[in-house]
């Protein structure tokens, strides 16, 4: 052996967005491929949320934090709907 360094593509360390984001290593093409599609070089380049998803995520966030108000204003409406409904 001369001493220099020969360059090998695998084991390679990949990222998975949703199955794997703190990564995975794999020994061959062969085993990335089995493992679908999807899979990245770094973190950097994982997908950015939507601006649906991040609206979502919001609402969800706020329905937690405020669950009382919001179960609070539900049972009100529901009371409202129902008299308005059996009793008009």
């Amino acid at each position: 052996m001369t001493g220099e360094y020969m360059y090998q593509e695998y084991p390679k360390w990949m990222y998975h967005q949703k199955r794997c984001p703190a990564g995975k290593i794999f020994n061959s093409e062969e085993e990335l491929r089995a493992a679908g599609r999807d899979w990245v070089d770094t973190p950097a380049k994982f997908s950015k949320p939507s601006a649906l998803r991040k609206a979502l995520s919001a609402g969800l966030k706020w329905a937690g934090e405020n669950w009382a108000k919001l179960a609070t204003v539900t049972g009100t409406l529901m009371i409202v709907a129902i008299k308005t409904f059996f009793f008009s």
